[in-house]
């Protein structure tokens, strides 16, 4: 009859030991005397088919050999290498939550920590068999997942991360019926707990989608372009006749043509709304650059009165001087002054309201010994 033999209540096999180790412990005494031996329990044929199907769904492979030992040898073996490669699938879960199979993987890694924990071949045999129909679906489940990640499906996945993201990073400003209903069936494939079968359908609904939404992007990029041409011709109106017009044109028409390029190329609808108000912003910021300039630039050229003198003697009680002050000019945008983007009107009452409000807030921004002009 088979035996097991144990040191130590470890079991002792050619699984965990070598070819020399295992005869040290057979032919030398202080090892015999810890040396213990029992009726070995061999798989029984059930059990041995149920390894055999499990090896050949999960490995695509027949085990070579009839040994107990060996069997689990190398299921231990090629159940080790498909761990890791589970690991390394687990990263792509970490860098995007999204990407289908994460319940697959999970379960499965567990499904194989278990046997590699397994020490004895009667105790393997047992648990594939009792395991056998959860061996079976992880391997199904397991192919498509694999081919998710190995095949384009992942780039048409990742592809449909970012489309998606401009549309919800935009939706408020997106009242599209067709745009809408094409992104709908996209988050629908990519809601579905397996949705290997549905991806094909994707690229199609994504070429369409970007279709839609350009032609969205160019009628709204017309008014931006609009409010831009606005901002620039009220700068270069402001440096008409300017002592600071050669040093600040070049480069306040550099900026414009910078942020027209910016709404030329932008992608992303909720961006190109904001690039109007980063319009009226430059323009503002500029205006103000000129002033401050000019100013400085004016304050410079003033003369410097001296008092009369006689034949090196200064005059007695000579004049006072006194240079005019100039006044400081800011300005600012009626935006950043009226903050509420409509007004309702219904009565005269409603008027004066708004009006009052309004004029309220322009006595908040003067300053002494400054103009203020507003940017409407």
């Amino acid at each position: 009859a088979d035996i097991s033999l144990f040191v130590n209540n470890e079991v002792v096999t050619l699984l965990n030991k070598s070819d020399d180790e295992v005869y040290r412990f057979l032919n030398r005494k202080e090892y015999l005397e810890k040396l213990l031996t029992d009726k070995r329990e061999k798989a029984n044929d059930k059990q041995k088919k149920a390894v055999r199907e499990v090896m050949k769904e999960l490995f695509n492979l027949t085990p070579m050999s009839d040994d107990d030992d060996s069997i689990l040898k190398s299921f231990q073996q090629f159940t080790s290498n498909l761990k890791n490669d589970l690991e390394k699938l687990e990263i792509h879960y970490k860098n995007e939550p999204s990407y289908p199979g994460v319940n697959v993987i999970k379960e499965g890694k567990n499904l194989l920590l278990n046997v590699l924990a397994i020490n004895y071949s009667a105790e393997f045999f047992k648990i594939v068999d009792e395991k056998h129909d959860d061996f079976l679906n992880f391997a199904e489940d397991f192919e498509p997942v694999k081919a998710f990640f190995k095949g384009d499906q992942i780039d048409i996945w990742n592809r449909s991360i970012r489309l998606i993201k401009i549309y919800d990073e935009s939706k408020t400003f997106i009242v599209n019926v067709e745009i809408e209903s094409v992104v709908s069936e996209v988050k629908a494939i990519m809601k579905k707990a397996t949705p290997y079968s549905e991806i094909r359908k994707i690229p199609e609904l994504l070429d369409r989608y970007t279709d839609l939404y350009g032609s969205l992007l160019s009628e709204m990029e017309v008014p931006v372009l609009t409010s831009i041409d606005e901002a620039r011709s009220r700068v270069v109106e402001e440096l008409e006749g300017k002592e600071c017009k050669e040093s600040f044109y070049k480069k306040s028409m550099d900026r414009f043509s910078e942020i027209t390029e910016k709404a030329k190329t932008c992608n992303n609808v909720a961006v190109l709304q904001n690039i109007k108000v980063e319009a009226d912003a430059l323009k503002v910021r500029i205006l103000n650059e000129i002033m401050t300039e000019e100013a400085r630039i004016l304050a410079s050229k003033l003369p410097i009165s001296q008092p009369v003198t006689n034949d090196d003697h200064v005059a007695e009680n000579p004049p006072v001087y006194h240079q005019p002050k100039v006044k400081s000019q800011k300005t600012v945008s009626i935006k950043s002054i009226n903050s509420e983007a409509t007004w309702r009107i219904e009565t005269e009452e409603d008027i004066d309201r708004y009006i009052e409000s309004l004029k309220h807030k322009i006595k908040q921004s003067i300053a002494k010994d400054t103009i203020l002009n507003i940017e409407f």
